[in-house]
């Protein structure tokens, strides 16, 4: 999980992690300024850890007794999405819809 400031630009991209952002419009770390980082992360990250991890909630058994069979067919899903990005990520603007909607077809019958 990430902590963040709310103004932080991160330098790449962070979508799929967990983030958790908090005030810090000063600059400087006062009393009010750590009142209201505890305020906006006790609540976020209590809820976070609590929830339902995608690995967990896609993988039997993850971490420590993982099912390979599960495994073996989260890891198919996740070539083929890498697949499917590739093409899309070939395409050029100027043919684009066409061709991704002839990729997404291939994609429906596989």
């Amino acid at each position: 999980m990430l902590l963040a400031a709310d103004w932080s630009r991160q330098l790449f991209d962070l979508g799929q992690i967990r983030t958790v952002r908090y005030p810090l419009s000063e600059g400087d770390v006062t009393e009010p300024t750590v009142q209201a980082f505890h305020d906006a992360i006790k609540d976020a990250i209590q809820k976070l850890a609590s929830g339902v991890s995608p690995m967990h909630a896609s993988i039997r058994g993850f971490p420590f007794n993982v099912d390979e069979q599960t495994a073996s067919s989260m890891k198919d899903q996740m070539m083929d999405l890498n697949d499917l990005e590739s093409s899309i990520g070939q395409v050029e603007d100027n043919e684009r819809r066409v061709r991704l909607v002839a990729v997404i077809a291939t994609f429906k019958h596989a």
